[in-house]
């Protein structure tokens, strides 16, 4: 994903979307390093949170000084910039409504989105038992049987909020909304069918087996001479 957002970065105006998780697997770094013309970050975690001094601390390690950051949801009306690339990999399956995601972005991305989710497989099968999806099949984490869901702990392991562990699901009366647990799995067909009807060119896909895809997305509405970066 890095050797991705190094290739593309230059020239562009670029956005990380929920990138502060984890703190070195931000992509800001990698963009300013490789010529990004501006550099802006959002993520939901409140300001006081911890995640944004980590994340502030490693940008000045590199000493980038020029990066735009917003506590915000990236669905909410006060996010309306328009950015040439954006990356937002392991954001979709945290979202109660996740197809409004794709349109936001197609909304906000004038050329490219690197993108990342986790997926299902139509199959999984283990010790706790086979679970078969249909090919365009999502799972709803909070429906899931207790049988699904042993079979799922025991594919995914570690910790899936939700899934491993409690989650909480919940959306107030005001739009407010838990994105800690996981909500959604679609399969990789699946996926794909929502990211063409968002209207997105797939242009590279990489497999995680049996747990996530990888993409790079054109806006269908942008049309390059040739793709330069590959």
């Amino acid at each position: 994903m890095q050797n991705l957002v190094a290739k593309i970065a230059r020239g562009n105006r670029y956005l990380e979307v929920g990138g502060l998780w984890g703190t070195v697997n931000e992509t800001i770094s990698t963009a300013s390093l490789n010529g990004a013309v501006s550099l802006t970050m959002v993520d939901v975690y409140p300001p006081e949170n911890d995640l944004w001094n980590k994340f502030r601390n490693r940008l000045s390690e590199f000493g980038i000084k020029n990066c735009e950051c917003y506590s915000k949801d990236f669905l909410s009306p006060e996010i309306d910039m328009i950015f040439d690339v954006i990356c937002c990999v392991g954001v979709f399956y945290h979202l109660p409504h996740p197809l409004m995601l794709l349109e936001k972005l197609k909304k906000c991305a004038l050329k490219y989105v690197i993108f990342g989710s986790s997926v299902t497989e139509e199959v999984i099968s283990n010790s706790k038992g086979r679970l078969d999806v249909p090919a365009g099949g999502v799972l709803f984490i909070p429906g899931l049987s207790d049988r699904e869901r042993a079979i799922l702990k025991e594919h995914w392991k570690g910790l899936v909020i939700g899934l491993t562990v409690p989650g909480d699901y919940e959306i107030s009366d005001n739009g407010g909304k838990n994105f800690e647990p996981w909500w959604f799995l679609p399969t990789p067909s699946a996926l794909r069918s929502m990211i063409e009807i968002a209207g997105f060119k797939i242009i590279l896909e990489e497999v995680v087996p049996g747990k996530a895809r990888n993409y790079l997305l054109q806006n269908k509405d942008y049309q390059p001479k040739k793709h330069k970066i590959f």
